[in-house]
C-alpha cells in the first residue's frame, strides 16, 4: 500500500478519535508539529502583551497497530500559568490545561484545551496513582500523568492532577479512551 494511502487512513483515523485539531506533514517532518509536541516547560516573554508560563506536566504513548499500520500517539500534558506584575513582582496565576496529541513518524499533532473537573475527596484527587475500575461492563485504567499546584484567583492555590484513560480490549491490551484533568482544593493549613 502506498505512503499517501497509509497517511490518508492515519489522518482518517484521528479525525474518527475525536481530534480537534489536525497539522500534518510528511514523515520525521517536525516542523509542522504543534510546539507542544517539541518543547519542554518554558516562559514567553513578548515585548508586548501578556507573558505564560507553560509546564509539561507528563506524557503518556500507546501504540496502534503493528509494522507499516503502527501509529503511536504520545500525548503530552500540559498547565499554562499567565504571568502578570503585582506591586513590582511578577506574579503567576492559572490559564488553562491541554493535552498535545503527537504523532512523531507522521509529523502529525494535534491539541485539545481541557477543562478541569472538580474532584476533590473522589479518586482523581486522592489516588496515589493509577487506578482501575469497571465502567458499563469494560474495565477502565486511570494512568496516573502528573500534578501541578497553581494559583488561581484571590491567589487561592489548588492542585491538578492529569489522568490518561484506558480500556482493556483483551488481557494486556490498552487503547486510549481520554484525557482529563481533576482539580483538587488544597487542605487548610491547621486543619
Amino acid at each position: 500500500m502506498s505512503t499517501a494511502i497509509m497517511r490518508a487512513a492515519s489522518v482518517a483515523l484521528a479525525l474518527g478519535m475525536g481530534v480537534s485539531t489536525l497539522v500534518g506533514a510528511g514523515p520525521a517532518s517536525a516542523a509542522a508539529l504543534d510546539w507542544r509536541c517539541t518543547m519542554g516547560s518554558h516562559s514567553t516573554n513578548p515585548p508586548i502583551g501578556t507573558s505564560y508560563t507553560n509546564w509539561v506536566v507528563g506524557q503518556r504513548t500507546n501504540g496502534g497497530g503493528s509494522g507499516p499500520w503502527a501509529i503511536n500517539w504520545t500525548r503530552r500534558y500540559w498547565l499554562t500559568e499567565e504571568n502578570y506584575l503585582s506591586g513590582g513582582v511578577t506574579k503567576q496565576r492559572f490559564l488553562n490545561t491541554s493535552v498535545a496529541a503527537c504523532e512523531f513518524s507522521l509529523g502529525l499533532s494535534s491539541v485539545t484545551e481541557l477543562t478541569p473537573q472538580g474532584a476533590t475527596e473522589q479518586p482523581p484527587c486522592t489516588a496515589p496513582g493509577d487506578y482501575i475500575q469497571a465502567e458499563g461492563g469494560d474495565i477502565m485504567a486511570y494512568r496516573f500523568i502528573g500534578e501541578r499546584t497553581s494559583p488561581g484567583a484571590l491567589g487561592i492555590y489548588r492542585k491538578y492532577r492529569f489522568w490518561h484513560k484506558e480500556r482493556q480490549s483483551s488481557p494486556g491490551s490498552w487503547s486510549y479512551q481520554a484525557s482529563s484533568v481533576a482539580v483538587c482544593l488544597l487542605p487548610r493549613a491547621g486543619g
